[in-house]
């Protein structure tokens, strides 16, 4: 009877365990599942250390080496560029500087003046050579403002250079005929250097003396026999732009475009080679010059420069009356103009010290074409 009961009981124990178990495998089962949706919805990677994300770490959290890099952008930056994977860019190659920029065009911007940094001036390609040819006017013009002048007009401005500079400008070049606009009372002295007479040194010091900054148009001839005074101009402050290598009799505008790219580069290389100097003025030579001419010198980075007045002085023969001389020049005055001398002549270094004396009693402030 004793061992009846026993059996009974533990019957009845064993039972009740395991109706315990089957409650806890389910359970189990419950809380798996649930925890399984859990993580499905919040993000978790499920496969653990089978996967390629360590188990336990979000996807956020795996990218974290990278957004710390994107903090690290230098000041000034302002980690521009930093969303572009959440923008579709993803797959494009990072810019150096870990910004991504927009594209920029390619055209040349003949709209923009040029600055005083080496490799501003560059060649262009036979393609854009032939497209000047074709598209713009090559016909050889004079241009050249003698003491007598011409038509005027309210500001007392040649008509002949009023008239280039408008449709130079509207065709695109970029072009200096004025040093500044009608109602700015500067003016500016520039100075053609062909070649070497002996006033250089002299009209140097007239400059030095009434603390004025020029322009010095020079040649291959010029820079390279008279490395000295090529110097001092650099050393004293005054610019130095192009008047083509060679210099031709005839005016470099009429020979191709292609010599007159390699004429203006030639003598671009050897001032940057012999002087650490870049020139980003071009005054065309003997008086004559074309549109095509102007488009291209403005394509490959100068600012294409005309002169106020260009008289005879350039003829170390011609013999001038000096009073005479400055009296023409100071009545051609005007707001912008641009006096262009060559010193071949003994009567420049004569009436300079008059003409610049004028020119500040009537408030002009002289400045260079810089």
């Amino acid at each position: 009877m004793f061992f009846s009961k026993l059996k009974e009981k533990l019957t009845a124990f064993f039972e009740d365990q395991t109706k315990l178990a089957t409650a806890l495998m389910i359970a189990a089962v419950v809380i798996a599942s649930v925890s399984v949706l859990v993580m499905a919805l919040s993000g978790i990677d499920i496969k653990g250390a089978s996967g390629n994300t360590p188990a336990g770490k979000t996807q956020n959290e795996e990218a974290a080496p990278e957004d710390e890099a994107q903090e690290a952008v230098p000041e000034g930056n302002n980690g521009e560029g930093a969303d572009d994977r959440e923008n579709g860019a993803e797959g494009e190659a990072p810019e150096e500087n870990g910004t991504s920029e927009p594209e920029q065009s390619t055209e040349p911007d003949t709209e923009t003046e040029p600055g005083p940094d080496k490799g501003l001036v560059h060649t262009i390609s036979p393609a854009e050579l032939e497209v000047i040819r074709q598209k713009y006017d090559g016909t050889v013009r004079g241009f050249g403002i003698g003491l007598e002048g011409g038509s005027r007009d309210t500001y007392n401005r040649q008509l002949q250079a009023v008239n280039i500079n408008s449709t130079l400008k509207s065709l695109g070049a970029n072009v200096l005929v004025f040093a500044s606009e009608p109602d700015t009372p500067n003016a500016a002295i520039a100075f053609q250097a062909g070649y070497e007479a002996g006033y250089t040194e002299q009209v140097l010091d007239i400059l030095k003396q009434y603390d004025v900054k020029a322009t010095f148009f020079v040649t291959m001839e010029y820079v390279s026999k008279n490395p000295d005074i090529v110097k001092r101009m650099i050393d004293e402050g005054h610019e130095i732009g192009s008047h083509s290598s060679s210099c031709p009799e005839d005016g470099i505008a009429n020979y191709a475009l292609s010599d007159q790219m390699n004429d203006a580069m030639e003598l671009q290389n050897f001032m940057e080679a012999h002087y650490d100097y870049t020139m980003t003025k071009y005054n065309f030579n003997s008086g004559v010059y074309s549109v095509q001419q102007a488009i291209l010198m403005s394509k490959m980075g100068y600012e294409f420069t005309f002169c106020s007045l260009n008289y005879a002085d350039y003829d170390p023969d011609e013999s001038f009356n000096s009073a005479d001389v400055l009296s023409k020049l100071e009545d051609m005055m005007h707001n912008g103009c641009i006096y262009c001398f060559h010193m071949t002549n003994k009567v420049t270094v004569e009436i300079l010290p008059g003409l610049i004396q004028c020119m500040k009693d009537e408030g002009y402030n002289i400045v260079s074409l810089r």
